[in-house]
């Protein structure tokens, strides 16, 4: 799997603050990608995450698909019998032609890198002025599920489960500019749709 392929998103309330915690995590690198602390856990805060990541990555390549539980704050709480289910959340992330990838009901594992990263933040977090300061050194440190014989951190594994073609500094004949201005490898061009 590539960097970029697929992320995780969900909520954490920490217990030690009123405030919750909205992350996007990659699903290949462990890396989190976008997030922030927020007074409410609200469909508005979760957009507001998914805008932070294509802010910060759409440049390079879209992320195909977002892996989330059946929350209210993902309007993924309604599901219908047959698995179709529509919110406001889920049209922002078909605007950026996301796929919504819902976890099964009480199936806490399909979220499981995520969760992990929550028990990071509970035991870690306040040791850190802000929740960049924690989301960075979280990011640059050696991490037990990646190359660890190598101290690989989930910030290199980022950069090397990146596809190969992200890392050409020549135009290739077949590129594209997406709305923001800037090239996109061919594989990326079908992901805008705004």
């Amino acid at each position: 799997m590539h960097s970029l392929s697929a992320g995780h998103i969900d909520w954490h309330e920490s217990g030690w603050s009123d405030l919750k915690a909205c992350v996007i995590l990659d699903d290949a690198s462990r890396m989190i990608l976008a997030g922030g602390e927020f007074k409410n856990v609200n469909t508005e805060n979760s957009k507001l995450v998914v805008d932070q990541l294509v802010e910060r990555y759409w440049w390079l390549c879209p992320m195909r698909e977002l892996i989330m539980d059946r929350g209210s704050e993902f309007g993924a709480h309604r599901v219908h019998e047959d698995g179709r289910w529509d919110s406001d959340f889920k049209q922002h992330l078909e605007r950026y032609d996301i796929k919504p990838i819902l976890a099964r009901v009480k199936h806490p594992q399909t979220n499981g890198k995520l969760e992990r990263w929550f028990g990071e933040y509970k035991l870690h977090r306040l040791a850190f002025s802000s929740f960049e300061e924690f989301t960075d050194w979280y990011n640059k440190r050696p991490h037990g599920s990646l190359e660890f014989e190598h101290l690989e951190t989930p910030e290199r594994a980022f950069r090397r489960k990146m596809r190969l073609e992200m890392y050409s500094h020549e135009m290739k004949s077949g590129q594209v500019r997406n709305t923001f201005g800037t090239t996109q490898p061919p594989f990326c061009k079908q992901r805008y749709v705004w």
